[in-house]
This record gives structure tokens, sequence and C-alpha cells, in this order.
């Protein structure tokens, strides 16, 4: 895997500046399968499950990113801003093996090649800034346009060769269509008085889902067009009560609308099946905060508590891919209602104990729950078995907690742990046990870091990455003790 970024700004006149950045990232990798069982002649075999080797894949990706911004930087009465930003996946293949021996442990030329190629997303903001009463003034308005525009293009071919990636014969599967939203919104951040800030703002957006198209073998489905609508209101009050104590509450309801893939994605590639879901309506969440504040001579203290309100929330679930079969496929469908409630503890201290020793750390516990269901809680759980339950992939308990020491201008030490408490990835909760492939298991990661700053140009670094080299599952094994060097240049 390759990554490279190159950033260009130049200062066309005293306040207007154009920046443009480019990155390409390429990848090549091979995945396959080992197995330690022996049939009777000493060969190896997966005992008849061909399913398993199925994972054998060979992936070549190259994708590039472009982003372009303009900017006025007077800090008088306007200022203006706009950017826009293109992603492509210009080369994006998986290349599997259709068929295995009855061992699972060999194959044939024939195969399928999955391609992304083609998919992409482009982004346009335009942001306008005013001050009515000057740069010290009491009002700061803000207010813009937003474009978005996503194509999906997911074709999966036979092919009599899938090593090669090709010749293509006839097309196996295809999710393909785009999704496109527009949107205007504006915003007053008031300075009340010198201890209170009252933000008020708005945000209206259209969005359509488009050309959706599904190919299955021999069956075409062509997707209905999709036209909503959100409006967004949002408002934010905050109170310096004293010099060191700030209080914020904050309330507003927000739309998630579904992406091309959610809508139109189709996978049938070795034992991953995934179904299109072109009805999705967006998340509809209404989100509200209390936030208290406490300034230290050389830190901060936060104590934040906050819930979430969500219709129709967009959740990925599994059901049998025929009546009857072991065999499940995945999709996205709305839930009716969820909730999560929450308590988010954070704190940062610089020179602690010894000049440039400094300590951050936070710890959440969130409640998140199903109130609502009307669909399947899983593939063969009725909707009442997801009432009550825990949201999927959401933990109770995160937390984290970090040490950085710095020694003179060019040193830096790091040691950072990180928790997780248990989730689970059904609504109904009825996982597989923790701790093996397919389950979760709550999980503890301890890193260290060095950096050295040879020169203003070189950065060289190393680090420990799970330096006590725990064992924890996140659905497939998580790497152990893993070893990283860098060298970093600035040009």
């Amino acid at each position: 895997m390759t990554n490279a970024k190159v950033k260009l700004s130049y200062q066309l006149a005293p306040a207007l500046r154009a920046s443009y950045a480019l990155g390409l990232w390429t990848n090549a990798a091979d995945s396959d399968v080992e197995t330690w069982l022996r049939d009777a002649t000493g060969q190896p075999t997966f005992a008849g499950q061909a399913g398993f080797a199925s994972n054998t894949s060979r992936t070549i990706q190259r994708h590039s990113s472009h982003n372009l911004t303009l900017a006025t930087t007077t800090q008088g009465n306007w200022d203006f801003e706009a950017v826009a930003t293109l992603y492509r996946m210009d080369r994006d293949e998986t290349r599997l093996p259709a068929t295995a021996s009855a061992t699972g442990t060999s194959f044939g030329p024939a195969g399928r090649v999955a391609v992304l190629g083609g998919t992409g997303w482009s982004t346009l903001d335009l942001k306008g800034v005013w001050r009515p009463g000057g740069r010290n003034g009491a009002h700061l308005v803000t207010f813009g346009a937003h474009d978005d525009r996503a194509k999906l293009y997911n074709p999966t071919f036979n092919t009599t060769d899938w090593l090669a990636g090709g010749p293509y014969t006839t097309v196996a599967t295809e999710g393909s269509g785009k999704t496109r939203t527009q949107a205007l919104w504006a915003q007053d951040h008031w300075q009340v008085s010198s201890a209170v800030k009252f933000t008020l703002g708005a945000r209206y957006e259209e969005w359509r889902g488009y050309d959706g198209r599904n190919i299955n073998g021999t069956t075409t489905v062509i997707q209905p067009r999709v036209v909503r609508t959100g409006f967004s209101p949002k408002a934010v009050l905050a109170w310096a009560a004293t010099p060191a104590w700030t209080v914020t509450a904050s309330v507003g309801q927000a739309y998630r609308f579904a992406t091309a893939a959610e809508l139109y994605q189709l996978v049938a590639t070795g034992a991953t099946f995934t179904s299109p879901s072109p009805d999705l309506k967006p998340d509809d969440a209404l989100a509200a905060e209390v936030r208290f504040e406490r300034a230290l001579s050389r830190g901060r203290l936060r104590l934040a508590l906050f819930q979430d309100d969500v219709h129709d929330a967009i959740i990925s679930q599994f059901r049998p891919l025929v009546a009857g079969s072991a065999q499940l496929f995945s999709y996205l469908a709305n839930v009716d209602h969820v909730r999560a409630r929450g308590v988010e503890f954070s704190a940062e201290q610089r020179d602690v104990l010894l000049p440039g020793l400094e300590l951050s750390g936070s710890v959440t516990y969130l409640d998140a729950r199903t109130l609502a269901l009307s669909g399947q809680a899983s593939a063969t759980a009725a909707p009442g078995n997801a009432i009550g339950r825990r949201l999927p992939n959401i933990p109770d308990w995160r937390g984290t907690l970090v040490a950085t020491y710095r020694v003179g201008p060019r040193w830096t030490f790091t040691a950072a742990g990180r928790y997780s408490g248990m989730l689970y990835t059904t609504l109904d909760n009825a996982d597989p046990h923790p701790n093996t492939y397919q389950g979760f298991a709550p999980w503890f990661v301890a890193d260290v870091k060095a950096v050295a700053r040879l020169s203003d140009r070189w950065t060289a670094s190393a680090g420990v990455d799970n330096v006590l080299n725990r064992k924890y599952f996140l659905f497939h094994p998580f790497p152990q003790r893993t070893f990283v060097v860098n060298l970093k240049m600035n040009f």
C-alpha cells in the first residue's frame, strides 16, 4: 500500500488565497486461508466446507482525491470561501475463484471480478461570512450552499481467468446508482453579553436517489427514483458563569440520507451476500446536550450529558438467503425508533509533576436501546425480541488515557491506553460467543511511540501498537503486537 499527497498554495492578492491538494492511494493485496486439518491420506482439507476457501482473493486498487479552495481573509465585514472536492476510484477490482474443490483447497481458472472503478463522489461548498458590526461586533452571520454528488458502479463479471482478471464473459451481479444532495444553510452567532453567547441556525436540503439498477444473473431491476427533503434547526446557548466555569446547552435536529452504496450495492462474491435497500428513509435525529467546562491553570475538565432520539435509524441486519437456509445475507433497513443516552467526562493537564508531561483522558458511558421496531429483529427473531436491547455496534463503555512527555523541542514520548466495552451486531443481541471468529468482546490495548524531530524538514518516529500483545476479536482477530517505524520529510 502506498500513499502520496501534494499541496500547493498561492496568495493571489493580499486577502485572497488559493490552494490545491492532490492525494493518491494504491493497494495490492492477496487474501488466502489455511487449514491444519488433514484427511485420511494426510492432505490438507476443509472437511468439505468449501466456503472457507472462497475467501481467497486478489485485490488491486488505485484511488485519487482532489481539493481546491479559494478564500478571502479580510476579517472585515465580508469574507467568502469556496471549496470543491473530487474523489475517484480510478481502478478497484477484486478477483476471486468461482468454485473450489471438494476439499476447498484448490481452484480452477474460472472466477469472478468485482469492479468499483468509476465509483466516486464530488462536493461543492460555498460559504459567506458577514460581520455587521465589524470584526469585534456582537453578531457573526455565516451562510452558504452545498452540493454533493455520488456515483456507484459495482458490477461483478464472470471470467475465464480470475487470476489474470479477464477476459470478462457475462455480468454476474451489478449494483449501480447515483445520489445528490443540495442544501442551503444560515447561522447567527450572537454575543448577547460578555457572559452569554447564543447561536441559532437552520439548514434545508433536498436529496435524490436516481439511476439505480441491480442485476442478478438474468434478472435486471430498475430501482425507483426517490426525492426527500429535510429542515434542520439548531440552537446553542453558552453561559460563562464565572471566569473558570462555562455551561453550554444545545438542541438540534438533523437528517442522515442514505448513500448510493446503501441504496443500490449488490454483492455476491464468495461467502459475502449484500442486498440493495432502495427504499431507505433518512435518519431523523433530535439531539440535545448539556456541557459543563472548568478551566484550570494548565488544563481543562469537561462533563457532558447527551441524548439522541432517532426515528427511522439506518441499521444493518441479516436474514436467510432463502427460507430455511443457514446462509445469511446482509441488508440495511430503517428501525422505527432508537434512543441513546450517555455521559462523557474528559480531562487534560499540562506539566503534571514535571515540566513537559501532559496527561489527558476521557471516559464515556452510553445506553443505546431500540424502542420500536416493525421489521424482524434478526434472521429468526420477531420484532419484540429487539425492544429494550442494546443497539448494534455501540459499546456501553469507552475510555482513553494518554501520557505525553516532551523533552525539549526535538523529542516526544507518548503512552496511550484504549478500552472498549461489550458490543453486539444484531438487534436482538443474539451474537455468537465472544473471542471467536464473528464474535465481539471487551478489549484494552496499550500503545507507545517516540518521535524525534531531526531537522526542520525531517521527522522520525518508532512505536509499538498493542504493546501488551492482547488477543481480542472484533468480528475477526485484531493484530497483536505490531512495530511501526516512520521517516517523514516535509518539502
